[in-house]
């Protein structure tokens, strides 16, 4: 019988994790996981098709099954899941928005469907999944503003969006906050004028508008001060707390811990945590367990950092092994104590790599 021991930030067992894989996914793109599998989508640049890849985790090293998308002109700039069906956000070819929807129980059943252009035109990166809803950002297709929409997953054609009224906003990808009632939505690249950068947008769950907030002739900006992190934020987690957010537009690039509630109502003033990081290559909301996040590089190899959540300490890194180099998205496996790792650069690879190397 081993000796119990508690693996900080993750499930307690008789040793920690410290396996590592590695396997090809070419041309993977996004990623999303459930409790058997991870699912990744992306696009063949030589047979000029979108796909989604079936990864199981309990046979890792296996040839992954391949799903070619309905309309093979769809490029995927994102996925997600429910306990039903893949959904795979796409840009067009008309540089729409579609989505199409896989249906798991036999990975080959698709249903496509088309969003109204106008007002939705090209998707942004990443959606979600919350409840009966598909909630992603847009662009509009009159303006360069930005739009947050949603699918209605019941019937499966019914798009809603809702237009973000401060002029030249570019929104990320929104992260879902059950515990507040929001969808947060960093502000990328903005030149937010009048001392109004960084800032954060938000849009209400329940009434799907956009906070109006203001900042100078920003609408629906909160400032985030006391931050320098440079004109734009680039992806943000929460975990109903805090924010966590990243910029990769100063140097060194920064992360910052923001409480909720003073992002509630107008300009935080809040003095957050701030810590200095690596040039960010991804950080995402579902690449965290209720201790720690955990962020990536953009090395050669890439290095995986994991921070403590309440004080921005590093609490441990790992570098992937050789050829893993450019990351695009993290998973965190709490139950398993895995993180996953899909690095794009040259032949795009997952890695998973056990809590213990970290």
């Amino acid at each position: 019988m081993g000796v119990e021991i508690e693996i900080e930030g993750g499930p307690q067992g008789t040793t920690p994790n410290i396996t590592e894989d590695v396997r090809t996914v070419p041309r993977g793109l996004y990623m999303t996981q459930d409790s058997p599998a991870i699912y990744i989508a992306g696009f063949d640049t030589i047979g000029s098709f979108g796909f989604v890849d079936r990864v199981i985790k309990s046979a890792f090293t296996a040839a992954p099954v391949q799903l070619a998308l309905l309309d093979p002109t769809d490029v995927p700039v994102g996925i997600a899941n429910d306990a039903t069906f893949i959904y795979v956000l796409c840009r067009t070819a008309a540089l729409g928005t579609s989505v199409t929807r896989i249906l798991k129980a036999d990975f080959l059943t698709q249903t496509r469907v088309v969003a109204g252009d106008p007002p939705i035109h090209t998707p942004n990166q990443i959606p979600i999944v919350d409840g009966t809803d598909l909630v992603f950002c847009a662009t509009d297709n009159v303006t360069t503003d930005q739009r947050c929409c949603k699918l209605d997953l019941i019937g499966f054609a019914a798009f809603t969006s809702v237009l973000n009224a401060s002029p030249t906003v570019t929104a990320n990808q929104p992260v879902l906050d059950t515990v507040n009632g929001k969808y947060w939505v960093p502000s990328v690249t903005h030149p937010l004028a009048g001392n109004c950068a960084p800032a954060m947008m938000s849009v209400d769950r329940a009434t799907f508008l956009w906070d109006v907030t203001g900042c100078g002739i920003f609408a629906n900006v909160t400032r985030v001060t006391p931050i320098t992190l440079g004109l734009g934020l680039d992806n943000c987690l929460t975990d109903g707390g805090n924010i966590y957010i990243a910029s990769p537009n100063v140097v060194p690039s920064m992360i910052a811990s923001v409480p909720v509630p003073s992002l509630i109502g107008g300009i935080s003033t809040s003095l957050p945590g701030t810590s200095q990081i690596p040039a960010p290559g991804c950080m995402n909301q579902d690449a965290q367990d209720s201790a720690f996040m955990y962020i990536s590089d953009n090395g050669s190899p890439v290095t995986v950092w994991k921070y403590r959540k309440s004080n921005l300490n590093i609490g441990g890194s790992h570098t992937l092994p050789a050829g893993a180099n450019n990351s695009n998205y993290v998973l965190v496996d709490t139950p398993n104590q895995f993180v996953y790792t899909l690095t794009i650069s040259g032949v795009a690879r997952l890695v998973r790599s056990g809590f213990g190397l970290f």
